[in-house]
């Protein structure tokens, strides 16, 4: 595998895994909020801290996705 296959895959794993993160956070979100329209379907988180973590993963994906994209669009050669 020459060294750009390698980098191209580095960012599309990391590209991945940022859209896994936020998709995780956004889920999160709205499972708390249907917690909390609906009481009888289970107990709500009440963690200190909750919404700060959740954001905190979902901004963190936002970054790690953003990244790995930009990388990978700076390998991209331009031919004329």
């Amino acid at each position: 595998m020459s060294s750009i296959n390698a980098r191209a895959l580095v960012n599309a794993l990391g590209g991945g895994i940022g859209l896994v993160m936020m998709g995780y956070a956004v889920q999160t979100v709205f499972w708390h909020g249907y917690q909390l329209a609906n009481p009888t379907v289970g107990t709500v988180s009440t963690t200190p801290g909750f919404e700060a973590v959740t954001v905190g993963i979902f901004l963190l994906g936002t970054l790690v996705a953003f990244t790995g994209y930009t990388n990978a669009l700076s390998q991209v050669e331009m031919h004329e």
